[in-house]
């Protein structure tokens, strides 16, 4: 009777222990701007699902002016490592994948004064590399202002080097994943196209 009250005891402590270590790796989140939505990520937190701005009112036919002269679309190639283990050699194999480009033009509704357009950025340096960061983003107009949301975000490494390259991934918001870094280049592209419908 007294071993089985022990047992519980233990078992209980463990649970506890775990349930501690456990929420100690979960959700860390860093706080980000208020203009930034979430979804549910992984053990490390969560994912950055949107990002709105507000910016100038204009005419549709402008918002597509200054959208095609600020968006662009081009191919991206990632490179990385194959599959076979680390080793360093001077015969290290590498494989490049490009993901395509295209228009930037997805939708267009005249009559709503809405556009959904797709791009890529510069996300800043990474190591000894780039990072590049692609998104849609559906403009709607008005003339009090109009309504910026980048959504579909995702950021890969153009070059890893020896490393596995996984390409485009969803953007996390915990510290190691620089969120900070992704909001402030999509931010600023945001502040160009509201500049240019001033």
């Amino acid at each position: 009777m007294i071993q089985e009250e022990i047992t519980m005891v233990s078992k209980t402590m463990l649970a506890a222990v775990l349930l501690c270590a456990m929420g100690s790796v979960i959700a860390k989140n860093i706080a980000l701007p208020d203009n930034v939505t979430l979804r549910p990520g992984n053990m490390s937190g969560d994912y950055i699902d949107a990002v709105t701005l507000s910016v100038p009112g204009a005419s549709f036919s402008k918002l597509k002016l200054c959208l095609a002269q600020n968006v662009s679309n081009p191919a991206v190639s990632v490179t990385g490592g194959t599959d076979a283990p680390l080793a360093f050699r001077s015969n290290q194999q590498t494989q490049t994948t490009t993901v395509q480009g295209g228009g930037i033009f997805k939708y267009e509704d005249a009559a709503a004064q809405t556009a959904i357009v797709m791009g890529s950025i510069d996300g800043g340096p990474a190591m000894m590399s780039r990072e590049i960061i692609r998104f849609e983003l559906t403009a709607v107009t008005a003339d009090e202002g109009t309504a910026l949301k980048f959504n579909n975000i995702a950021r890969a490494t153009e070059n890893t080097g020896v490393v596995s390259n996984a390409g485009f991934q969803p953007v996390g918001a915990w510290r190691g994943a620089k969120p900070l870094a992704v909001i402030d280049a999509l931010s600023a592209l945001g502040g160009r196209v509201g500049s240019c419908l001033r």
